[in-house]
This record gives structure tokens, C-alpha cells and sequence, in this order.
């Protein structure tokens, strides 16, 4: 979560972070977390993202929602992380 934020910060130093969820007792841990942009050094165009992340037994495995506005609302936050988490890892 902090690296994905930093390397935002790089281009876009107005970003806000918002850690939405997590749960470390789950057979596959997972962080749920928000990234906000006003707007980037090179573009005055907003984006803001929600990420799922889990972390598997041999990988970690990323998954987001990206929008075009400066923040996001929760309802959208409701609906995504309703999506993510119906998300299963198949180990086979």
C-alpha cells in the first residue's frame, strides 16, 4: 500500500491515501485501500483508484478501479469492494 502511494506522490504530491478495509486473519490476507488525485504535476486531469490486494500463497494479486474525478464516494467504494471481494484464488 505505502510503495503504490509513494510512487503516486512522485507525480501527483496533492494525493490523498485512505485505507478503506483489511483483514490479516483470512487464509488469504487483504487489503482494501483508496488512492485520491486532485490532479498530476503533468496533467490537471483528477484519477482516483480503489485497490484490492491479496496475498496468496505464491503471489500477491492486485486488482483496482480507476475513475476520472478527484475523489471517490461511498457508494462507489460499496459497489467495488462488493465486486473484489467475491474474488476466490484457485490454487490447482
Amino acid at each position: 500500500m505505502n510503495s503504490g502511494y509513494a510512487e503516486a506522490m512522485k507525480n501527483a504530491p496533492e494525493a490523498k491515501l485512505t485505507l478503506i478495509d483489511k483483514n490479516e486473519e483470512s487464509e488469504y490476507p487483504w487489503i482494501e485501500y483508496k488512492v485520491e488525485v486532485p490532479q498530476y504535476l503533468n496533467d490537471p486531469n483528477p484519477e482516483s483508484q480503489f485497490f484490492h490486494v491479496v496475498q496468496g500463497k505464491y503471489s500477491i494479486f492486485l486488482i483496482w478501479w480507476a475513475v476520472k474525478k478527484d475523489k471517490i464516494n461511498d457508494k462507489e467504494i460499496s459497489v467495488w469492494k462488493e465486486f473484489f471481494q467475491t474474488a476466490r484464488i484457485m490454487n490447482k
